[in-house]
């Protein structure tokens, strides 16, 4: 029996049986994959229920499960091709030496819609671990006094009125950003390499990532920078008071217009820094645009992965 076989086995049935034991196995494994393949949530859902009732209850034959499935998919060449590497993928997870994991980082100035597409993706790859780099700043505030280190106690676009850092040509806000990284950015990258170590599939969030930053890790190591246009990401950052009910900024319009510019200097910088280091950029101007374009980015990868492996 191919190693295929049995992880499209694995993905269709409620229980696994390791050493035995039978354990609960969720759906929304097999689910986060058809989303990573390209599928809508509703088409996956569809093809989900088809294929299991499709069996009326009974246990079918591995042959069976793959060859239902396969037929449900064939339609959309693309999205059959992206599962076959993804089962592939999975097999070579537990093969030696074991294809790395995917950690995939998502970068960008603050109200870039990071985070909306993080929560997307973590469900996509079905991520076991998610990384937060505002959640590690709040981490380091209990570490840092604010009289040692205010920078660590504001906003990335005020950062610079308390410490700047990096070549003295940037602009002040830059450098006050870039000052906040240094305190955040290596404990991040330490998080990822033991997220490597461990062995488990993540996605890192947060403005606390310079593109290329973590671009050594390896190839289950992904980068995205994401980039919406000037006035998607001010209309984002503006309504982040009333939409988002965000209580650490103000609701003063004509403080949050001199933010926004202050912000989207910091995104120019990322974006000028993504093209130099050859870091992927993802227009979002529709969400489900911008996750599909990611989950292309994904794939390309473990394609990539793959075929390193195959040629050692």
């Amino acid at each position: 029996m191919s190693r295929r076989l049995i992880v499209v086995r694995l993905w269709l049935t409620m229980k696994l049986q390791i050493e035995g034991q039978s354990i609960p196995y969720p759906m929304l494994v097999l689910r986060g994959r058809l989303r990573l393949c390209g599928l809508s949530q509703t088409d996956a859902e569809k093809i989900i229920e088809r294929t299991v009732s499709s069996f009326g209850g009974a246990d079918p034959t591995d042959n069976q499960m793959t060859e239902a499935l396969r037929n449900r998919l064939k339609l959309k060449r693309s999205v059959l091709d992206a599962f076959d590497l993804i089962v592939e993928r999975e097999s070579l997870r537990s093969a030696s030496p074991p294809l790395p994991p995917t950690v995939l980082v998502l970068e960008g100035a603050s109200a870039t819609g990071k985070s909306m597409l993080g929560i997307a993706m973590t469900y996509s790859l079905v991520a076991t671990r998610a990384i937060g780099t505002d959640t590690v700043r709040q981490v380091l505030r209990t570490v840092h006094s604010q009289k040692d280190h205010p920078e660590l106690f504001c906003h990335t676009y005020q950062a610079h009125k308390y410490k700047q850092a990096g070549p003295e040509e940037l602009d002040p806000i830059v450098r006050g950003y870039l000052a906040q990284c240094e305190l955040i950015q290596p404990v991040v990258r330490r998080l990822v390499e033991r997220v490597l170590t461990e062995g488990a599939d993540a996605v890192v969030e947060g403005v606390h990532v310079i593109p290329g930053a973590m671009r050594d890790l390896g190839l289950g190591v992904i980068e995205v920078l994401v980039d919406p246009p000037a006035d998607t990401h001010r209309a984002m950052f503006m309504t982040k008071y009333a939409a988002a009910k965000l209580k650490t900024v103000t609701d003063d319009p004509r403080v949050r217009e001199a933010e926004f510019a202050a912000t989207r200097m910091i995104q120019d910088y990322l974006v000028e820094q993504a093209r130099g280091t050859g870091i992927h950029i993802v227009e979002l101007s529709d969400y489900d645009r911008a996750e599909k374009d990611i989950c292309n980015i994904v794939i390309q990868s473990v394609r990539d992965m793959i075929r390193t492996r195959e040629n050692k």
